[in-house]
């Protein structure tokens, strides 16, 4: 022991320079060198992406980068139909079963005028097992949504877009959740380009309970998975 004391001070160890790391070839996250030889030059998460899913995800980066993404793409113009073009026009919108049979009894006039005053939450409506309306508030901003249902072979995704639709970035902290039309559980942020002013949502919102949706654009609605608060 004592013999190992004296050699480290004589001879003291030199510390082991750290690893240069390098950028990861589709993100550019750092990465040791290792990890890029073993995966082709990509960081462990953009290599389990594979080439299809790198793509996508480069595809909505650009589209930030120019802009495009903020406004309605070719698909949603394409996919732009009128909710009762699937919906039965004479049956009453109603407060989800699935998603406020428990919890205080309430009412859609108690819900409506809960959310009017507090100016952020959302409201869930079903026709049905298959269909739903949806408005979704958050500072100052909301988001109208129509779903044909999930078990519907002819699935409907829609969102009410107008001259007042955002076509800037959301503010992070600002953007509003797409919530499930059935659970109500947000999963991913709705795009930026489907907010529109609270009061704009709330009045679409309102003409839907008699089903009536003149006057509003419902384009055709898939939400990017690659949507983050903030980005896109």
């Amino acid at each position: 022991m004592l013999a190992d004391d004296m050699l480290n001070r004589l001879f003291p160890k030199k510390p082991t320079p750290p690893i240069a790391k390098i950028p990861c070839t589709d993100c550019g996250a750092m990465i040791l060198p290792t990890k890029a030889r073993e995966n082709e030059g990509f960081c462990a998460p953009c290599a389990r992406m594979g080439p299809k899913l790198r793509a996508e995800r480069q595809a909505h980066l650009d589209a930030i980068e120019s802009g495009t993404i903020f406004h309605p793409t070719d698909a949603e113009r394409e996919g732009a139909r009128n909710p009762t073009d699937v919906l039965e026009t004479t049956v009453p919108w109603r407060l989800s079963p699935s998603l406020y049979a428990e919890g205080e009894p309430t009412s859609l006039d108690v819900e409506l005028s809960q959310l009017t005053r507090s100016g952020e939450g959302a409201i869930y409506l079903g026709t049905d097992a298959t269909h739903h309306l949806v408005v979704e508030l958050k500072a100052g901003r909301g988001v109208c949504t129509f779903v044909s249902g999930f078990e519907n072979e002819d699935r409907v995704s829609l969102y009410a877009h107008g001259p007042d639709n955002a076509i800037t970035q959301i503010p992070r902290d600002e953007q509003i959740w797409a919530g499930c039309a059935c659970c109500g559980i947000g999963t991913i942020p709705h795009a930026s380009r489907a907010h529109m002013p609270a009061e704009k949502a709330l009045a679409i919102f309102r003409k839907g309970l008699a089903h009536d949706y003149s006057g509003t654009t419902w384009l055709g609605y898939e939400p990017d998975n690659f949507i983050s608060r903030g980005s896109g």
